[in-house]
Parts: structure tokens; C-alpha cells; sequence
């Protein structure tokens, strides 16, 4: 059996102040993850939000209803960069405390359809399972085929 975890963004992050990650509550988080999971390693699968990283340029530029013009793709890279600047500082600190984190970035290897996931390739998060590792997985942005890019959360 497998158990995904995920860390709300609202709760990750302080999202009355943009591009503000809780790194206490992180660690406090990573403390409480490593004592249950270190005692009898299992298939875990961490997932987390963009809370005010993701979601302040992704409210702007409206990134969720879909990215067609110049200026919504250059949204869209926005929204992933911060996506995945909150995406490092989680990484980190789950690492500092001894988790054996690796960070899947969605948009590798996820499509979707007007929203909807049509192909997802988990062969190597499953490899990463094989091996006691702990896939991390985010909310960011992803190409779609109806809607240009959107949104996975």
C-alpha cells in the first residue's frame, strides 16, 4: 500500500504574504514525517501546494482557464518558476532532516486534456518507490492540449 501525504499550500506557505514560505511549519512537518517514516520505511509519496508562491502570478495571469497570448505563456513560466522555487525549499528541508526526497516537477511527464490528466508516465516514480525513496510530487503547471497550459494541483 501506498500513502500519499500532502502538504497544503495554505499550510506551507503564508499566503497574505507573496512568494513566503512557513519554514518552521516545514520543519516541523519534516521532524514528524521522519519519525514515523525512519521507524519502518513505507511507499510514500509526498505531494505539496504553491500556496503564495504559485498562486499569486497564477490568480494574475489566469493560468488555470488556459494560456494562449504572449503574455499568458510568459504567466505560465512564471507560475512554474515559482512552483518550483517552493518545490526547492520543501526538497530541502525534508532532506535536512534525513527523508529521501526526489522531486517529480509535474510538467515532465503529465498532459492533460482541458484540465483532465490523459497521460501520466509513473514508471520512474515507481522505480523511485522500488529503491525506499520518497517521490515528492507539487501543484504547477502543465501543458494541455485543449486549453494550451493550465494548472495541476
Amino acid at each position: 500500500m501506498i500513502t500519499l501525504l500532502k502538504l497544503g499550500g495554505s499550510l506551507i506557505t503564508d499566503k497574505n504574504i507573496p512568494h513566503t514560505a512557513c519554514t518552521d511549519v516545514i520543519s516541523r512537518l519534516a521532524q514528524e514525517i521522519y519519525t514515523v517514516w525512519a521507524h519502518e520505511p513505507f511507499p510514500l509519496i509526498i505531494g505539496h501546494g504553491s500556496g503564495s508562491f504559485g498562486h499569486v502570478p497564477a490568480k494574475r495571469f489566469c493560468t488555470r482557464n488556459g494560456v494562449h497570448t504572449d503574455a499568458e505563456w510568459a504567466g505560465f513560466a512564471e507560475v512554474h518558476a515559482e512552483a518550483t522555487a517552493l518545490n526547492r525549499i520543501v526538497t530541502d528541508i525534508l532532506r535536512e532532516e534525513g527523508l529521501p526526497v526526489i522531486s517529480f516537477v509535474p510538467m515532465d511527464n503529465i498532459r492533460t486534456a482541458d484540465g483532465n490528466v490523459t497521460a501520466w508516465d509513473i514508471s520512474v516514480l515507481e522505480e523511485c518507490l522500488s529503491h525506499r525513496l520518497i517521490p515528492m510530487v507539487f501543484g504547477d503547471t502543465i501543458f494541455d492540449i485543449v486549453r494550451g497550459g493550465t494548472i495541476l494541483s
